[in-house]
């Protein structure tokens, strides 16, 4: 009697798991569908959500589209050509997130991307990043308004436009590098204070990283396509 009350339980389980399946599928859509890779609304909404979490930007639905099929041909190319990397990966996102991100399949293959296109990134900014790289990000700006002082910022003399100023763009990457954000610029042999405050360093690093990413878009292109 035990048992066949465990039996009707377990079933009743799952037919109601069966029919939250069928009702996700219901409302499922089918946006996306070329070249093995599918996408359904649920898939992109899931996305465009993980992503604002990541980087508090909200995407438009043609970005995110572009985005979230260059990650699932990721995926699916490291799955079956590579699938020690996606192992390995695994383990150091169970370390790092523990078991939950693994009950979301969207959420696991964001993490696996997002993880795997930082590494280049880091390499970059660790190996390979050079002043020339400070001079050609400062230069993508228009301008490059920033305050002066001669008392450590506590009260601003002018701002300036200080884009063409090497010794200002050595001064900041020595400041990127080094973590410290104490510049100083010389102006007609006068030493002063570069006032770059909290939110002027998130602008040049969200414009470091887009730099870095472009930089290495073909390094990891060649990491995920060869064969």
């Amino acid at each position: 009697m035990v048992y066949k009350f465990i039996l009707r339980k377990v079933n009743l389980l799952i037919i109601i798991l069966l029919m939250c399946l069928s009702n996700n599928y219901a409302f499922s859509k089918i946006i996306y569908d070329k070249n093995n890779i599918i996408i359904s609304n649920i898939e992109l909404t899931q996305y465009r959500d993980l992503y604002y979490q990541a980087n508090k930007k909200k995407l438009k639905e043609d970005n995110a589209i572009k985005r979230l099929v260059l990650l699932k041909k990721t995926i699916n190319r490291l799955e079956i050509n590579e699938p020690e990397v996606i192992k390995n990966l695994d383990k150091i996102i169970l370390d790092e997130f523990g078991k939950d991100v693994f009950k979301n399949k969207m959420r696991l293959d964001f993490t696996r991307y997002f993880k795997i296109r930082n590494e280049f990134i880091i390499d970059y900014y660790k190996n390979k990043l050079n002043v020339n790289d400070f001079k050609k990000i400062v230069s993508s700006f228009s301008n490059f308004n920033i305050p002066i002082s001669n008392n450590n910022c506590l009260t601003i003399i002018k701002v300036i436009n200080i884009k063409e100023d090497e010794n200002f763009v050595e001064n900041l990457y020595e400041s990127f590098l080094s973590k410290q954000k104490n510049i100083e610029i010389t102006i007609d042999k006068k030493k002063y204070n570069v006032c770059i405050n909290d939110n002027d360093y998130k602008v040049i690093e969200n414009q470091l990283i887009k730099y870095i990413e472009l930089n290495t878009l073909d390094e990891f292109n060649k990491f995920i396509y060869e064969d």
